[in-house]
């Protein structure tokens, strides 16, 4: 056991400032007096409410996913396991905030330093896991929709795990003893090491961020490909600028990891790396589970979805086999010109139940005015149950 002399807590932390008798640093003094204000009501603020948020969509994932459409892929397990990881970062992010994250080190004892430091590193680890998740889950997901890109989403995949896997290696197990990373003062000075910190954190921040950037512009070519409606691409743009959003969430979180290491007042400095860390992974939780909820909202709430057209729910209502044809004199907005010809012939679906087949032929004249009409049509379809004239069957 140390003696309550000074003591170099930051050597645990791989840098050189000099702690306080009683486990705070020589910042965040007033006139030999320590501040005590405190950041860690927005801390708690911050990340419950993106937690909430973010679990709520990946609900609405996984019930348009199961239920819905009764698929499941290895990228819902990942999101459903990135979220798991998540809460559990959040939590100790709010148990950090009980001991001390969000306040100057000056304002804490010992004993409150030792439990920050300790919340501190699982939250680290915590954030790692369920970013390496995340990213594998956007990556299945791009293993399912391009095909083409099948090896350049594994070896991205590759770089992401065995990243995450060193870096937790790295950080449970960079002080010997390993109790000396989070508990320094119960260690004498010559008894304990651990390699530097500083050059750990922002080489393996860097590589998250640029991981960051591989997952977001690893489909953009294939994307800007697609011949899509501009209702679907102004979709996927908001979705990737949600995960732009998470990249310079990324960044905000680097330049706080470097200032929490340097600073000496490490936590105060936690508070807005907690808040970076939760944005980042949330946002990218949010945009990998946006796109199947809305085959939830198209089956459940028709309505809010401008897209869903009527005609299109009542073919979907119709009986299979059925029949029905619009009348010939049925006006067009377009007006296109040209002949129909019709053709029928007897159809057996079963001995007992014999049907007509309709095959129609369209022959249309389309003026190049009338191009800019053909996105909307005045046709309105008969209520389900009626029957036309020229219905066949």
């Amino acid at each position: 056991m140390s003696s309550p002399t000074p003591t170099f807590d930051s050597k645990a932390a791989g840098n050189g400032t000099q702690s306080s008798p009683m486990g705070g640093s020589s910042l965040g003094m007033t006139d030999g007096v320590p501040d005590y204000s405190n950041q860690g009501e927005a801390v708690v603020i911050v990340t419950v409410i993106m937690m909430i948020v973010t679990t709520l969509v990946v609900a609405l994932r996984i019930a348009a996913r199961f239920f819905v459409l009764r698929l499941r892929g290895a990228d819902d397990w990942l999101i459903m396991a990135a979220t798991a990881v998540m809460i559990s970062d959040v939590i100790s992010i709010v148990i950090g905030v009980k001991y001390g994250t969000g306040r100057h080190e000056s304002a804490l004892s010992i004993a409150q330093s030792q439990v920050s430091i300790k919340y501190r590193l699982v939250s680290h680890l915590l954030y790692t896991a369920a970013n390496a998740l995340v990213k594998s889950s956007i990556l299945m997901l791009y293993l399912r929709l391009f095909p083409g890109l099948k090896w350049a989403i594994i070896g991205t995949l590759t770089f992401i795990i065995t990243m995450a896997v060193t870096f937790i290696l790295g950080a449970s197990f960079r002080c010997r003893p390993i109790g000396a990373a989070w508990n320094p003062w119960e260690y004498d000075p010559s008894n304990f090491t651990c390699f530097a910190a500083l050059p750990f954190w922002v080489f393996f921040g860097s590589l998250f961020l640029v991981s960051d950037i591989m997952v977001l512009i690893l489909p953009i070519k294939t994307i800007l490909g697609l011949h899509i409606s501009r209702q679907k691409k102004m979709i996927l743009v908001c979705l990737l600028s949600l995960g732009a959003f998470a990249c310079v969430a990324g960044v905000v979180r680097l330049v706080y990891v470097v200032k929490l290491y340097t600073s000496g007042d490490a936590s105060w400095n936690t508070a807005f790396v907690s808040i970076a860390s939760t944005i980042e992974i949330c946002c990218a939780i949010i945009a990998a589970s946006i796109p199947p909820t809305k085959v939830f909202v198209d089956r459940f709430f028709p309505n809010l979805i401008s897209s869903t057209r009527q005609g299109t729910r009542y073919w979907q209502q119709r009986p299979l086999g059925s029949v029905e044809l619009a009348s010939n004199t049925n006006p067009r907005r377009h007006n296109p010109t040209g002949k129909t010809t019709d053709s029928a012939r007897l159809h057996t679906e079963s001995k007992s139940q014999p049907s007509i087949v309709v095959t129609r032929n369209f022959q249309m004249d389309v003026s190049p005015s009338s191009i800019s009409n053909l996105d909307h049509d005045d046709y309105e379809p008969p209520p389900y149950g009626t029957r036309s004239e020229e219905h066949l069957r």
